[in-house]
């Protein structure tokens, strides 16, 4: 593909709803999956407790294992594109590589993000005492700058 098509203004918006449309197969496959650990747990504890029947050596718990190993590398492809698409940059790491470290790390880092925009979002109410629309960027900044002067 040209350079000059990929920097269009359409050719993002049909990315976007590309993106938007894997995301929503992912989730829901990841519900599949996770109804079907549920179901398999529910199973697991019939079988465990089966009156006089022991079967439990017919259950290979490496199947469990394999399958909350792959719902966490879905979840990584989730964190993945919930990253991309609401524009917050992506960190340093391979988030869909679904590896657990990188998923919980990814995890806290989408967490730590919009914990800033909250935080950033409530100093501006307590700051200007609400909707801070109509003051600049540079207003702001002399205005905290004052604030914290006045008060050393």
């Amino acid at each position: 593909m040209p350079p000059e098509e990929v920097n269009t203004d359409a050719h993002r918006q049909r990315m976007y709803e590309k993106r938007r449309g894997y995301f929503c197969i992912v989730v829901l496959c990841v519900l599949a999956s996770t109804t079907a650990i549920i179901l398999e747990a529910f199973a697991i504890f019939n079988i465990e407790y089966c009156d006089g029947e022991d079967l439990t050596q017919l259950y290979w718990g490496f199947w469990s294992i394999l399958q909350v190993g792959s719902l966490i590398a879905d979840l990584g492809v989730i964190f993945q594109f919930w990253i991309i698409l609401s524009g917050a940059g992506t960190p340093p790491w391979a988030v869909a590589l679904g590896t657990p470290v990188l998923v919980f790390a990814a995890l806290g880092w989408v967490l730590k993000h919009q914990l800033h925009g909250v935080l950033n979002h409530a100093r501006g109410r307590y700051m200007y005492g609400g909707d801070d629309a109509d003051i600049s960027d540079e207003e702001k900044a002399v205005d905290s700058a004052s604030r914290w002067v006045s008060r050393a």
